[in-house]
C-alpha cells in the first residue's frame, strides 16, 4: 500500500533538510509540470540546490526524511512501490488526501509498469520512455481526481518555504 505523510512528523528532521527536501520537490514539480514524479526528478532538483560533495550527505538525509514521512508540508506526499533507491521510484504530491481506491489504482499501474520495465534492459530507451509515459498517465489521474494543477501545489510549497525562512530569519 502507498505510504503517505500528510502533516505527520514521526521523527524530527533538521529544518535545513526539511527546507531543502520541500524546495527540491517544489522545483521538480515546477520543472516537470506534473503531480507525479520519479524520485530521480527530486534528486536532480536537489543536486542544483546543494553543490559538491555535500550533496550526497544531504540527499541521503532527504531520502530518509521522505521515507520516514518527516517532510511535513501543507500537501500530501505519497510513495509508490518503493523497494530500493532508484530512479523508478514514484512520488505523488497532492493538495488533498487521496482516497484508498485512488491510491490502489496508482499502485496497480505502477506494479504493472515495473513488471514490464524489469523485463527490458535497464538502459533501454524504450523502457525509459514508457516509464515517463506511465508517470504522465498517473499525473493526469491525480489531476483529474483532485482538480489541482502542479503549479497550485508549487505555490502551497512556496508559501510553506517562505514561512520557514521567515521563522529562521
Amino acid at each position: 500500500m502507498a505510504q503517505t505523510q500528510p502533516n505527520q512528523v514521526p521523527n524530527q528532521v533538521p529544518e535545513k533538510i526539511r527546507e531543502l527536501g520541500l524546495k527540491a520537490i517544489a522545483d521538480a514539480l515546477e520543472r516537470n509540470d506534473r503531480l507525479v514524479l520519479r524520485y530521480r526528478d527530486i534528486e536532480d532538483a536537489l543536486r542544483e540546490l546543494v553543490p559538491g560533495d555535500e550533496y550526497y550527505t544531504i540527499e541521503s538525509k532527504v531520502y530518509e526524511a521522505l521515507v520516514e514521512g518527516a517532510l511535513r508540508a501543507p500537501v500530501y506526499i505519497y510513495r509508490l512501490g518503493w523497494k530500493e533507491n532508484s530512479e523508478n521510484e514514484i512520488v505523488v504530491v497532492s493538495a488533498r488526501e487521496l482516497r484508498k481506491d485512488e491510491l490502489e489504482v496508482l499502485e496497480r499501474i505502477d506494479e504493472v509498469d515495473l513488471a514490464g520495465v524489469l523485463m527490458y534492459d535497464e538502459f533501454c530507451t524504450c523502457s525509459y520512455e514508457r516509464r515517463c509515459a506511465v508517470v504522465e498517465v498517473m499525473h493526469n489521474l491525480v489531476k483529474l481526481w483532485t482538480g489541482v494543477r502542479a503549479d497550485m501545489v508549487v505555490r502551497l510549497l512556496e508559501r510553506e518555504l517562505s514561512r520557514l525562512s521567515d521563522k529562521t530569519s
